[in-house]
């Protein structure tokens, strides 16, 4: 989908099918949201809904608020919690939520919810390593906490988000320079 500057945060989250995909998150199938697009179009505050200020060292940080400029991301957090709540109302399921966070930067992957590798991504040492293990890919030693809300999950998001990279450049102010990837696991027990 593409949208212009008039579109709310609200139209992009459902008219993109993130409501359909948490469903189907609930049903036991694998979903990914995922922003592309050139530098400075919007993907980050698509996906976060935040802005971004200067901090008291200069560095681009994330202004968090809640409302109607919520992002994809928050809004699926929320989302996810309703429908599991309304499944487990039902009487016969009981859910588990996992939450990590990295960043790929420069080719290495961090931690952002792990305060000693923070460390390493400021100083530029070494990420954590990708593994292959029965066709599915892993990092390992990356954090993954238990979630039993998602203010839960919301308080290390934006702990993650004050962990990024975050530099400018010439097309982006507040650029990330990088990717990363909020990976929230959901167990189902029947």
């Amino acid at each position: 989908m593409v949208y212009n500057t008039e579109s709310s945060q609200g139209q992009i989250f459902a008219e993109c099918g993130v409501p359909n995909l948490i469903k189907q998150v609930v049903q036991g199938y694998n979903s990914t949201i995922f922003a592309y697009g050139q530098t400075g179009s919007g993907k980050t505050f698509t996906m976060e809904g935040y802005k971004y200020a200067m901090n008291d060292k200069g560095v681009p940080q994330a202004v968090v608020e809640t409302g109607e400029n919520e992002g994809i991301v928050p809004r699926a957090i929320h989302l996810l919690y309703e429908m599991v709540k309304q499944e487990s109302n039902l009487g016969r399921k009981r859910f588990t939520i996992y939450c990590s966070y990295l960043q790929v930067y420069k080719e290495k992957i961090y931690d952002l919810l792990n305060k000693s590798h923070l460390k390493r991504l400021v100083s530029d040492g070494p990420g954590l390593k990708l593994k292959l293990i029965k066709d599915i890919f892993t990092v390992e030693n990356l954090y993954t906490f238990e979630c039993r809300s998602a203010d839960d999950v919301l308080a290390l998001y934006h702990f993650g988000l004050k962990n990024k990279v975050v530099a400018s450049h010439n097309m982006n102010n507040s650029s990330s320079r990088s990717h990363s990837m909020l990976k929230m696991t959901l167990e189902c027990v029947d």
